[in-house]
């Protein structure tokens, strides 16, 4: 899984990736369904692996990618639904603070969307996060965030993990650095990341 993220990352041919997906069956089932979900409301079902990367592009891919680590359990890990959509509705919020700070930058808007997904890689995988992130070719701003808080990136995880908490008095402190996100904006970026993640089919744990 690792690998097919930095294969994407590293804008690897079509045909590398499929091969790649069609060593694990389990991963190309679970990348159909959702590629087949309501998530992306498409008008006709896939049905090919090559059709389906096709059409997702290497953003969605990526994305989606990074949300599927959810749906493997590890032997001895927990179920991982909680965990994705924990994770999904992270990496929205995330995305979706990030719109008013910096407008039509797209660019740091993935990389919050990054942010928010892997850093719940270390409750996945039962394993340190430096250690996984070694595996991962990760921009600086998004290593400096998961690793240490530090950045934009970071601030902006610190209050999302606070919410989380439901430490509201924190949350509250801690946008007063973001005259850009009032705490009623915030609330409803977290109702909108929340039924994004929803709409993300259920995993069959495999």
């Amino acid at each position: 899984m690792l690998r097919l993220i930095n294969l994407v990352a590293s804008d690897s041919e079509i045909g590398q990736l499929e091969r790649e997906f069609k060593r694990y069956p389990n991963l190309t089932y679970n990348l159909l369904r959702l590629v087949n979900s309501v998530a992306f409301g498409l008008p006709a079902k896939i049905d090919s692996l090559r059709h389906a990367i096709a059409i997702l592009g290497r953003r969605q891919l990526q994305r989606w990618l990074q949300l599927l680590l959810f749906t493997q359990r590890a032997e001895g890990a927990p179920p991982g639904q909680p965990l994705l959509t924990l994770a999904a509705t992270r990496g929205k919020a995330l995305e979706l603070m990030m719109e008013p700070i910096a407008p039509s930058n797209r660019a740091q808007g993935d990389q919050a969307f990054m942010v928010g997904v892997l850093s719940l890689l270390d409750a996945l995988f039962g394993a340190p996060l430096p250690e996984l992130l070694a595996e991962l070719n990760l921009a600086d701003p998004v290593r400096a965030a998961l690793l240490n808080g530090e950045g934009l990136l970071g601030r902006l995880l610190a209050i999302v993990r606070a919410y989380e908490r439901n430490q509201f008095g924190e949350v509250a402190v801690l946008l007063g650095e973001f005259p850009q996100l009032s705490l009623a904006r915030f609330n409803q970026i977290q109702l909108r990341a929340l039924g994004w993640a929803s709409e993300i089919p259920p995993s069959n744990g495999g």
